[in-house]
């Protein structure tokens, strides 16, 4: 997406929810006093945009090599996780 001209939605989006992300963990970071930990409530959001943007570009490249394997790996990692 780096090569792709500004008006292209996928880079539209990787900028909306990567700002989106950013700016939410700075507040955080920078968060005193009384926190609750649901306010993190305010990550999923982002962090979902984040997974589905990257596992949509990875399944548009899915016949080069490194985009493959990168997809059997996220597989893998989440079969682990959800095993443990």
């Amino acid at each position: 997406t780096r090569r792709r001209p500004r008006t292209d939605p996928t880079r539209a989006s990787l900028i909306l929810w990567g700002g989106w992300l950013v700016v939410t963990a700075v507040v955080f970071s920078y968060m005193f006093g009384i926190v609750h930990p649901y306010y993190t409530v305010a990550l999923a959001p982002a962090l979902a945009a984040g997974i589905a943007i990257g596992a949509t570009l990875l399944w548009q490249r899915r016949h080069d090599v490194r985009a493959a394997t990168t997809m059997a790996a996220s597989v893998l990692v989440t079969v682990i996780l959800a095993a443990v």
